[in-house]
């Protein structure tokens, strides 16, 4: 095809190929052209539907962080590239980070940093991988620093 043709001239151009082909090669080359574009449209159709669906960025807020069902915060994974990209962590207070996060999943277990669990990907019983994301805290409990922290327990469930 060449720029700027249009469907008319194509349809003609095919045509003047196809009167050129006996009707049998004509059919053979009828059908391949089919096949071929209902693959490009097929290939098209799931390539689409992986870029929606890989790389989800959700608008963080509370309520979405903080939905859990049953054992899964399955909102953020969506929505945690928004939050550590457009709101401000670094020096918070812990009362701050808690009324805007929630309360950790590690409450009261360590005094200089806290984590919010974003994955956790159970085996039979135990969990064997997942994400979260950790949050350091100064002594007077201001936000210093935080990084996703990704974990694989190879012994889990094996």
């Amino acid at each position: 095809m060449w720029c700027g043709e249009t469907s008319t001239i194509r349809l003609k151009r095919l045509n003047f190929i196809i009167s050129w082909i006996d009707n049998s090669q004509a059919l053979s080359l009828i059908i391949m052209l089919t096949r071929r574009l209902s693959i490009a449209i097929f290939v098209g159709l799931l390539l689409t539907m992986a870029c929606n669906s890989i790389g989800v960025n959700d608008k963080f807020n509370k309520s979405k962080w903080i939905a859990k069902d049953d054992m899964d915060y399955s909102m953020r994974e969506s929505i945690l590239n928004d939050l550590l990209s457009n709101h401000q962590l670094k020096g918070l207070t812990y009362k701050q980070l808690i009324d805007s996060l929630g309360e950790p999943a590690n409450y009261g277990n360590d005094k200089d940093s806290i984590y919010y669990d974003i994955v956790v990907n159970y085996g039979y019983l135990d969990p064997k991988s997942g994400k979260y994301l950790a949050l350091g805290l100064s002594k007077d409990s201001i936000v210093t620093g935080f990084k996703v922290v990704e974990w694989h327990n190879r012994h889990a469930n094996e």
